[in-house]
């Protein structure tokens, strides 16, 4: 770069002409909005007091703030929304689907945001996502995810998709990847899980577009491992490891493409105050020689926006809270202190600001002390640098714009190139409200490829503020096919040819590549041709998708490079779903059904799948004569064929699917056949035995079946009961078994089944017998004792029956003597093997 010419040139051309004109358009930050650098002010309460909830800065400058704990310790439904312009919060007059706490919430390329597991009221991880539109205010959800899980991450990747890693299922550390695509709104499972499963763990998209996964625990405690996922392949591997195993630790990323990962707690659950560094480029963590004021974890460690120092706030330190604030500054390499929170809290949520209210940090809610949600909230105010891109072709004016400086404050802003440049310095004077913008210089063709970092240093406030910016490709963009107007292959091999708009410097060598890739990020074809540098171009190149490839959806991705003056530079665009490859294919059997059986009841199911493009209709067939003709189904034209409740006379039916699509005409291909067995229902029944005297048989007498239970709906079944036997021929003073044989009857009688013998109870009473005996005459003594023997049994007996008597206890009726007989009684006693 020409040093001498752009010095002479901004300074007395742009940067003079900003100080006599300003800057029309510029949009800066409200004056009044923040405090004094480096504290914190008190801003408004939520409407209700939450903790383990989020913040998410939405496109339209409001904050949402979703669930959390309330002060019963339950999972909310309610959402808030901050407004910056009024510095209050309303109530989202929707409730969540799902009540959640210790979730994450991913702000959308489309502006949704997408609101990721977390906890319900029972305090165990959902797997459940739920989303909020900003244009209606409204939740949608729940959707189900591939597994519950909360204390993950889910980072938005360049592509637009959400990367969702790790967590607990309430019971193990994860160490599965799953997937959120906007375009399909659907979850799937990533190709690959993490190396080692982890809870609590930090994930930080890199500047390379892949994501950064450190420490976190698992089911031995801290971690001191880290892996990185890449995107465009759907790999992770192994990425060096921490210095000290750390878990609920912070991890930001840095201007220079660095990430400082500090604090957590170690193996032994002490809490850290140490940090290190993460050197993207070689994979190494190097700890830093500084450390931290005080320990801290499960604190806000987060670079702060338009700025590049990192704060760290809350937190907690041998389970006491942490009172201090304090930040790393990158152009130090130390930490100090800052303003102390207004009120002590962790738990909490934090979010920035949009333009114009850049330069702060709100921190919402959290818990105290006590463990009692708050409904608190403040904000810390910091000065800002930014430019009004992120990238500029040559000839474009860099114009910088900072906030929350001193009024009038004489600012140095120092400009390093990464080409090797001689650094040079800047002057610029803050107006009365601590803001300024103005035309910094102009990028010149010689800088395609170079990376800028700016600093500003302000002597009055003793603050810092970094903006970094590139000199490269500007811009790609597919323009066909796009995801909303892809394009069907039916035959292969096929040439899609994919168009894009694209801007470069002026000159240089200039490549575009274009690809084709399906799951995983898989590339099936490519392709690549020379391109003419410059702005506002068009092109276009073709790509042949071979023979073989499956059928399904595919990225279309155009990268374009330009390599001139200080290095080579690329810029990529990608289009989600934009190729359908549909191939014509007759169906093929990929599940037969299963022989099934049920007992009379229930119903009986069976399912078959085929593949095939177009996808083919299924119609199901039975058959009742063992599979030597078939009929049709009405209505079953579904892959899993639901038989309602069949009859015990369907048992042995057979059943197939016909698979059919207009591949090459018709084309059709059949299941295997699958046999029903219905066996009968068991139903158990009641009925009476009715008591009898002794009469030497075990013949009982039984009646009143009815059925007890087994009975499906009401169905028409009845019963009868004959052959009543007693279990023993004797007389007993208990009742005895009887048994009997059942027989069903009615319209359904040939679906169940009854158990016999039946059973219920009887008695049989002893039966009566007369006797005879004799009684002698005798004198008159004064008493009515009578001589009584010979006992008989007169009548009554059963059979052979071997029974006998005795009597005693002879009474004459009266002790007088008399001319004619009188009454004599006795009792008399049975005896014998039957009495």
């Amino acid at each position: 770069m020409n040093m001498e010419y752009r010095w002479k040139f901004n300074r007395r051309t742009l940067w003079s002409s900003f100080l006599l004109t300003g800057m029309a358009g510029v949009l800066l930050a409200v004056p009044i909005w923040g405090g004094q650098p480096g504290t914190w002010t008190t801003k408004a309460n939520l409407n209700q007091a939450r903790a383990g909830h989020t913040a998410t800065l939405l496109g339209n400058g409001l904050v949402l703030i979703v669930g959390g704990k309330d002060a019963t310790v339950q999972a909310m439904v309610t959402a808030e929304l901050f407004d910056p312009a009024t510095g209050l919060y309303t109530q989202v007059p929707m409730n969540l689907p799902v009540p959640i706490w210790g979730h994450t919430a991913t702000l959308l390329k489309n502006g949704a945001v997408l609101i990721v597991g977390g906890r319900a009221e029972s305090g165990s991880p959902i797997p459940y996502a739920q989303m909020f539109d900003p244009a209606t205010n409204t939740f949608s959800g729940p959707k189900t995810m591939n597994r519950a899980r909360s204390e993950h991450s889910a980072t938005l990747l360049n592509d637009g998709r959400v990367l969702i890693g790790g967590g607990t299922d309430g019971s193990v550390p994860l160490a599965d990847l799953e997937i959120y695509d906007p375009i399909a709104d659907s979850f799937s499972r990533a190709p690959i899980n993490l190396l080692v499963a982890r809870q609590s763990h930090t994930a930080t998209l890199l500047g390379d577009g892949n994501v950064l996964f450190a420490g976190g625990a698992d089911a031995a405690g801290a971690l001191s491992s880290a892996e990185v996922y890449n995107p465009v392949d759907g790999t992770v591997v192994a990425a060096g490891s921490l210095t000290i195993p750390r878990t609920r630790a912070s991890a930001a990323p840095l201007l220079d493409g660095k990430v400082l990962v500090a604090g957590g707690q170690n193996l032994q659950g002490q809490d850290l105050d140490s940090a290190e560094l993460y050197d993207a480029v070689a994979q190494v963590f190097t700890p830093l020689p500084v450390s931290m004021s005080v320990p801290r974890s499960s604190h806000v460690g987060i670079t702060l926006q338009d700025n590049g120092k990192v704060l760290f706030a809350g937190g907690t330190n041998a389970g006491q809270l942490v009172t201090t604030a304090e930040i790393y500054d990158p152009v130090t390499g130390t930490f100090r202190p800052v303003g102390t929170l207004i009120t002590t809290r962790t738990k909490f949520a934090s979010n920035f600001f949009a333009v114009p209210y850049t330069g702060g940090l709100l921190a919402t809610g959290g818990q105290d002390a006590s463990q009692n949600p708050m409904a608190s909230s403040e904000l810390f105010s910091y000065p800002t640098l930014r430019t009004d891109k992120q990238d500029y072709p040559p000839g474009y004016v860099v114009k910088m714009m900072g906030e929350g400086w001193q009024p009038n404050e004489a600012i140095s802003i120092l400009i390093h190139e990464s080409g090797g440049t001689p650094d040079f310095t800047m002057e610029i004077t803050a107006d009365p409200s601590g803001a300024f913008a103005f035309d910094a210089f102009q990028i010149q063709s010689k800088d395609i490829g170079m990376s800028f970092l700016a600093t500003a240093s302000g002597p009055q406030t003793n603050w810092t503020a970094q903006a970094r910016f590139t000199d490269s490709v500007t811009s790609v963009t597919i323009t066909s096919p796009t995801t909303g107007s892809p394009v069907t292959v039916t035959t292969l091999p096929a040439p899609v040819t994919i168009s894009f708009n694209y801007s470069t410097s002026a000159s240089g060598t200039t490549t575009g590549d274009a690809s084709i890739a399906g799951a995983g990020n898989t590339t099936v074809a490519s392709n690549s041709k020379s391109l003419t540098p410059g702005t506002t171009k068009s092109d276009s190149i073709v790509v042949t998708i071979p023979t073989g490839t499956a059928n399904g959806s595919y990225s279309a991705k155009v990268q374009v490079t330009n390599s001139t003056g200080g290095g080579v530079n690329n810029k990529t665009d990608t289009q989600i779903a934009a190729v359908n490859v549909a191939v014509c294919t007759p169906p093929s059997i990929t599940t037969n059904p299963s022989n099934q059986t049920v007992v009379y009841g229930p119903n009986a199911t069976f399912s078959a799948a085929a593949s095939g493009n177009p996808t083919p209709s299924v119609q199901w067939q039975v058959s009742t004569d063992g599979g030597t003709t078939w009929s049709d189904i009405s209505g079953a034209s579904n892959t899993t064929l639901t038989v309602t409740a069949p009859t015990v006379s369907q048992s042995g039916n057979k059943y197939r699917a016909v698979f059919t699509n207009s591949c090459g005409g018709t084309s059709t291909a059949t299941t295997t056949a699958a046999t029903l067995t219905v066996t009968p229902a068991a139903v158990t029944v009641t009925f009476t035995a009715a008591d009898k005297p002794y009469d030497g048989t075990t013949t009982a007498t039984v009646s009143a079946c009815a059925i007890a239970s087994g009975k499906v709906g009401t169905d028409d079944v009845t019963c009868t009961v004959a052959g009543g036997t007693f279990a023993s021929a004797n007389a007993s003073t208990s009742a005895q078994t009887v048994s009997a044989t059942a027989t069903l009857g009615g319209a359904k009688a040939s679906n169940y089944t009854v158990s016999n013998p039946v059973t219920t109870t009887a008695k049989i009473t002893p039966a009566a017998v007369t006797v005879t005996f004799t009684a002698a005459d005798k004198p008159y003594d004064g008493t009515t004792t009578a001589t009584v023997s010979a006992c008989a049994i007169a009548s009554g007996k059963v059979g052979t029956d071997n029974v006998t008597c005795t009597v005693a206890g002879g009474t004459f009726a009266s002790a007088n003597a008399s001319t004619s007989a009188q009454t004599v009684s006795a009792t008399a006693t049975l005896g014998g093997a039957k009495a």
